[in-house]
C-alpha cells in the first residue's frame, strides 16, 4: 500500500504541475483563479494516505538509534523544515497554497532561490535524510 500511494502521490504532483494541464483545467473547468488552491487540496489528501500507508508499514529498524543518531537526525528535520518553511514564506505563504493569485516574478535570484535553484525540495530532501537517520525502517527508506 506505501508504494502504491508514493506512485499516486508523486505522479500526480508531476502531472498537476504540467502546464497542458493547468491550461486545460482553466479553458475547461474555469479553474485558472483556484488552480493552485485546488492542486494544494488534492496534494494534501494524498499526502494524507501516504501517511497512513507508511504508518501501517512495517516498524523493524535497520539499526540501533545512539544518542549521535537522534540527535543528527532531529537536526536535521529540523533544519529541512526551516529551509522549506523559509523558502514558502518568501514566495508569500497565500499565493504557494493558492489562496492569493501567484505574482509573476520571474527568475528570482535573491534569498533561498540565489543558494539553490529549489529550495522548498532542498528543505524536504534534508528533512527526509534526517528522518531516515532518525527512523530507519524500510519504510521510511522507500518514503
Amino acid at each position: 500500500m506505501l508504494v502504491l500511494s508514493l506512485v499516486v502521490f508523486y505522479t500526480s504532483h508531476s502531472l498537476l504541475a504540467l502546464s497542458t494541464v493547468k491550461e486545460w483545467a482553466a479553458r475547461r473547468l474555469a479553474l485558472d483563479r483556484w488552480y493552485r488552491l485546488g492542486y494544494s487540496l488534492v496534494s494534501t489528501a494524498l499526502l494524507a494516505w501516504v501517511v497512513i500507508a507508511y504508518m501501517q508499514a512495517s516498524t523493524h529498524a535497520c539499526w540501533s538509534g545512539t544518542r549521535v543518531t537522534v540527535v543528527a537526525g532531529t537536526a536535521l528535520i529540523l533544519f529541512g523544515v526551516a529551509v522549506s518553511a523559509i523558502a514558502v514564506l518568501r514566495f508569500g505563504g497565500g499565493s504557494f497554497l493558492g489562496f492569493t493569485p501567484e505574482e509573476q516574478t520571474g527568475l528570482v535570484r535573491s534569498g533561498p532561490h540565489g543558494k539553490v535553484r529549489h529550495p522548498i525540495y532542498s528543505g524536504i530532501i534534508i528533512a527526509a535524510i534526517g528522518w531516515s537517520v532518525l527512523s530507519p525502517t524500510v519504510a521510511t527508506f522507500i518514503v
